[in-house]
C-alpha cells in the first residue's frame, strides 16, 4: 500500500475515532442537560406549585371554618384568596405537564377532588351560613362530609407529590450518573488521544523514519565508494520506489565505471581501432512503427568490443527486421569479422526473408577459418503482430504472452565451415507480449560452482517482468545474470527485447 494511501487511511481512522468520541460526549452532555432541564423547569416548579396548592387549600379551609363559627365576612378573605391561588396553581401544573399523560391524570384527579370539596362542602356550607340556616350548617359540619372531602384532596396531592418526588430522584440520579460517565469518558478521551499520538508516532517511524534512515545509510555507503553494494528497497512502496530509483542510478554509475575500466583496458590493449570497431558494431538509431517497442542491452566479457551485435532496420511503415548475431571468440580480430557479418546481414535482410537471408549470408561470407556464428533474423508487423523468423543454431528465443512463455528453437544450423539450410518460421506477438532474443552468454553464464544460469531462470525473469515493459525485462535480465555469475564465468551478453 502506497504511503499516501496509508496516511489517508490513518487520518480517516483518526477522524472516525475523534468523531465517535465527540458524538458520544455530545450525546451524554445533551442527555444530562435534558435531565437537568426536566428537574429545573418542570419537576422542581411542579413540586413548588403542589406545596402552594396545599397551602392555598389550608387557607381556604381555615377561612371557611372561621366564617362558619363567627359568621363574619372578614374570615372569607383567606377562602377567596386561597381559591384563586389554588386555581392558578392547578393551571400552572397543567401547563408544566401538558405533554405528560400520567402527570396530567394525577393533576386532573386533584382538580376533581378540589372541585368536589369546594362545591359539595365549602361553598354549600358557606351559602347555608349566609342564609341563616345554622342548624343545617351544624348538621353538615357534624356529618364530617367536608372534612372527608378535604382529606381526599390532601391525600391526592400527597400521592401526586410522592410521584413527582420519585421522578425528581430518578432524574437527579440520571444527572449524577451522566456526570460520572462524562468524567470517565473525558478521561478515556485523553487516554485515547495519547494512544493515537503514540500509534501515529510509531507508524511515522516505521513508515518514514526507519526506511529513510536505511536508505540514507546505503546512499552514504555508495557515495563513499561501495558501488557494488545494492541499495535495499524497503518500507512503503513510495520509499521503496525511491530506493529502487537510487539503486538504478547506482547501477548506471557502476556500469559507467565498468565501461570506463573496459575502455582503459581496450585502449591499452588494442588502441583506437577497438573504439572504432565498437562504434561500428553499435545498433543504429531507427524509429520504430507505432506500437512496437525495442530494448537492447550489451555486456562484453573483455574490453569494449566482442563478437556479439544486434541491429534493426525498418522495412516499411508497418514492418521492421531485427538481427542478432553472436560470433565465437573475443578480441579485435573477432570484432572485425563481426563487423563484416553485420554489413552483409543488414544488406541481406532488406531484400530477403529471414531464412533466405541466412542462406545469402552464408554464400557471401567466404572462408571463415575457425570462426563461426549463430544468430536470429526476425521480421515483425506492428499492426498484426505476425513474426517471421529464422534461427541459425542460436539459443531458443522466448515468446511471452497471455498463455505463458514459449520457446522458439533454431530453424537451421550455425554458420561457418559447413553448409546448411535455414527455414523461415512464423509466430504471433500479441499486444502486451514480449519476444526475447539473446546471445548464449546469457544462459551459459556460470557461478563459482560451475552451475549455468540456464534457460529456466531467463524464462522466470521474463514472466515476472513482462507486464512492466521491454526496458524492465532487459534490465531485470542483466541484473539477474550479473548477480548469479562472477566476472570470470560470464561471456559476452547481448539481449534484444521486442514488445508490442
Amino acid at each position: 500500500m502506497r504511503l499516501r494511501r496509508r496516511i489517508q487511511l490513518l487520518f480517516v481512522a483518526l477522524f472516525v475515532v475523534l468523531a465517535a468520541q465527540v458524538g458520544i460526549d455530545t450525546w451524554a452532555e445533551h442527555a444530562r442537560d435534558d435531565a437537568s432541564r426536566t428537574i429545573n423547569d418542570q419537576l422542581v416548579p411542579a413540586r413548588d406549585q403542589l406545596a402552594a396548592l396545599l397551602t392555598s387549600l389550608v387557607d381556604q379551609e381555615t377561612g371557611q371554618r372561621g366564617y362558619l363559627l363567627t359568621g363574619k365576612d372578614s374570615f372569607l378573605a383567606p377562602y377567596t384568596t386561597g381559591k384563586k391561588q389554588a386555581a392558578d396553581s392547578l393551571r400552572r401544573l397543567e401547563t408544566l405537564f401538558a405533554g405528560d399523560l400520567d402527570a396530567r391524570a394525577g393533576i386532573d384527579r386533584i382538580h376533581s377532588r378540589v372541585d368536589a370539596w369546594q362545591q359539595l362542602a365549602a361553598d354549600f356550607e358557606i351559602n347555608a351560613k349566609r342564609a341563616g340556616r345554622d342548624q343545617t350548617v351544624a348538621a353538615l359540619v357534624a356529618s364530617g362530609t367536608g372534612r372527608q372531602l378535604f382529606e381526599r384532596v390532601r391525600t391526592e396531592i400527597a400521592d401526586v407529590s410522592a410521584s413527582l418526588d420519585a421522578r425528581l430522584r430518578r432524574q437527579q440520579h440520571r444527572v449524577n450518573d451522566l456526570t460520572h460517565r462524562l468524567d470517565a469518558l473525558r478521561i478515556a478521551n485523553i487516554v485515547m488521544a495519547m494512544a493515537i499520538i503514540g500509534i501515529t508516532a510509531k507508524l511515522a517511524i516505521d513508515w518514514l523514519t526507519m526506511p529513510l534512515q536505511r536508505l540514507s545509510h546505503a546512499v552514504r555507503n555508495t557515495a563513499a565508494g561501495a558501488l557494488r553494494d545494492p541499495i535495499p528497497a524497503t518500507g512503503p512502496p513510495d520509499v521503496a520506489e525511491l530506493a529502487a530509483d537510487v539503486d538504478a542510478m547506482r547501477r548506471r554509475l557502476l556500469a559507467e565505471v565498468d565501461d570506463a575500466a573496459r575502455a582503459r583496458a581496450a585502449l591499452a590493449d588494442r588502441g583506437m581501432i577497438v573504439v572504432t570497431l565498437r562504434d561500428d558494431l553499435a545498433p543504429a538509431e531507427v524509429p520504430l512503427p507505432p506500437g512496437l517497442l525495442l530494448a537492447g542491452r550489451f555486456r562484453p566479457a573483455k574490453g569494449l568490443v566482442a563478437g556479439d551485435w544486434y541491429d534493426v532496420v525498418r522495412l516499411s511503415d508497418d514492418r521492421i527486421a531485427l538481427a542478432l548475431i553472436d560470433v565465437s571468440g573475443h578480441g579485435a580480430e573477432v570484432a572485425t569479422f563481426a563487423l563484416r557479418t553485420k554489413a552483409l546481414t543488414m544488406a541481406a535482410i532488406t531484400s530477403h526473408g529471414p531464412g533466405a537471408a541466412f542462406s545469402w549470408l552464408a554464400s557471401h561470407l567466404g572462408e571463415t577459418g575457425e570462426l563461426f556464428l549463430t544468430g536470429v533474423i526476425i521480421e515483425v508487423s506492428a499492426s498484426t503482430g505476425e513474426v517471421r523468423y529464422a534461427s541459425a543454431g542460436h539459443p531458443p528465443m522466448l515468446l511471452a504472452g497471455l498463455t505463458g512463455v514459449t520457446e522458439l528453437p533454431a530453424t537451421g544450423p550455425l554458420l561457418g565451415p559447413l553448409p546448411g539450410r535455414w527455414e523461415t518460421m512464423s509466430a504471433q506477438l500479441d499486444r502486451g507480449g514480449i519476444l526475447l532474443a539473446y546471445s548464449d552468454g546469457l544462459a551459459e553464464a556460470r557461478e563459482e560452482g560451475g552451475t549455468q544460469f540456464g534457460l529456466d531462470r531467463v524464462s522466470q525473469v521474463v514472466t515476472q517482468h513482462q507486464l512492466s515493459g521491454v526496458n524492465a525485462v532487459a534490465d531485470a535480465t542483466i541484473r539477474a545474470v550479473e548477480a548469479f555469475a562472477d566476472d570470470a564465468g560470464r561471456d559476452d551478453i547481448t539481449i534484444c527485447v521486442l514488445g508490442r
